[in-house]
């Protein structure tokens, strides 16, 4: 045992630091080959306690990779929540990238950890990078009191390597 109970201050941060825990949101690792389609989940992790009762956030997917409205459907804990997803196109579409604004809402239930999302995708055939990055910013929750929380903005990876015969 220390002297100076070191040990008894850390664990007393790691206990305080695991009960402000944080809600945050991440994508799955997901993969497709250049003009193949693929999938990804947006997962919302919550402190007991502390789960949402409705979500926005905006989808931003890169050059060459495409995705339509349909494509964005509630995940499982969304819909085991009574929840509906509504995303629409934000701005102009360009080639650059494609923005989506999402809101996941309806109900009292609270969203219980897991996903929330599941995006359907279109990897271009003329992708020549070997990854894209999507990312999922400006994301806003609402609990069960009106506060609103900002979580912190989540970005995922596709693997769009070309797959040898």
């Amino acid at each position: 045992m220390c002297a100076n109970g070191s040990e008894g201050t850390i664990l007393l941060l790691l206990l305080i630091s695991s009960a402000v825990r944080p809600q945050s949101m991440n994508i799955t690792p997901s993969a497709a080959a250049p003009g193949r389609s693929g999938s990804f989940l947006l997962v919302m992790n919550s402190p007991a306690g502390k789960a949402p009762l409705a979500l926005q956030w905006k989808f931003t997917f890169p050059e060459g990779i495409t995705v339509d409205l349909r494509d964005l459907v509630a995940g499982g804990a969304a819909e085991s929540a009574g929840k509906s997803l509504t995303c629409s196109l934000s701005g102009k579409p360009s080639k650059s990238q494609q923005t989506f604004m999402c809101i996941l809402a309806g109900g009292k239930t609270p969203i219980a950890n897991g996903t929330v999302c599941v995006a359907r995708y279109r990897v271009a055939r003329s992708m020549k990078r070997e990854s894209a990055t999507v990312k999922v910013q400006d994301i806003l929750a609402v609990g069960s009191d009106p506060e609103k929380l900002t979580i912190a903005d989540a970005q995922g990876l596709i693997a769009t390597k070309s797959q040898r015969p």
